[in-house]
């Protein structure tokens, strides 16, 4: 089966074609993963930023009151969010300023990458009472990329094995097929038999390749012919 396949011009034409679409896919995909990826973060921690502000005035309000409950409902209603994977709020309400409240719940361990709101005091305004962080979900981020990826690939993938096929049937028909008609026709010929020495068929007209090299040949065997017929006058 691999022997017949090497064998024929068209299908290694489009083996070959189907070979370097897929390593383009791949490269192609892979390298909009990556891009995909860093959109979608900034994407998301611009989501998260807006989702902060939100619910910065009942974070203010929760912090300035101490009131656990009416934080543990703003970190849950957080934490609904896909795009979130932790929350805290911080609340620094007495005179010496140390914290008075921390609710904080979901995966919180990542301080590089929270959105921190600054919570002010709701009567002074260069007094702040406390902190509202919220910690994007990367995971979440990376599986959307990642479906994304499988969905760009698959596609990319069908549309080369398209590709390939149509491209294998131009071939056969305008290359392969006429070189085989070619190739049959000119085993026919015996130079020791004058009788075989017949013009091979070409489409009038066309001036590719094909149509010149069966011109040519026709031109030889009809000096050939020529040759042959004066020597056996002589």
């Amino acid at each position: 089966m691999i022997k017949i396949i090497s064998q024929k011009l068209y299908l290694r034409v489009a083996l070959s074609i189907a070979l370097v679409a897929i390593v383009v896919s791949i490269v192609s995909a892979m390298l909009s993963y990556y891009s995909d990826l860093k959109e979608k973060k900034n994407t998301n921690y611009l989501l998260v930023q807006q989702l902060a502000h939100t619910v910065e005035k009942a974070a203010t309000i929760a912090a300035y009151l101490n009131d656990q409950e009416l934080s543990q409902e703003i970190i849950n209603g957080l934490l609904s969010n896909d795009i979130v994977q932790g929350a805290s709020i911080e609340g620094k309400s007495n005179t010496k300023g140390e914290m008075e409240l921390f609710i904080a719940n979901g995966t919180i361990n990542k301080q590089k990458e929270a959105v921190l709101v600054k919570l002010v005091h709701p009567f002074l305004d260069d007094t702040f009472i406390g902190v509202l962080s919220i910690y994007p979900d990367d995971k979440f981020i990376q599986q959307q990329a990642q479906a994304a990826l499988k969905k760009e690939f698959i596609l990319m993938l069908i549309q080369s094995i398209v590709i390939a096929f149509f491209v294998s049937l131009v071939v056969q028909r305008w290359l392969t097929k006429p070189i085989q008609n070619l190739t049959d026709s000119f085993a026919k010929i015996n130079p020791s038999k004058p009788e075989t020495l017949k013009m091979l068929s070409f489409k009038q007209g066309k001036r590719d390749e094909i149509s010149r090299l069966t011109q040519n040949i026709n031109a030889l065997m009809h000096e050939l012919h020529l040759t042959i017929s004066n020597e056996q006058t002589l």
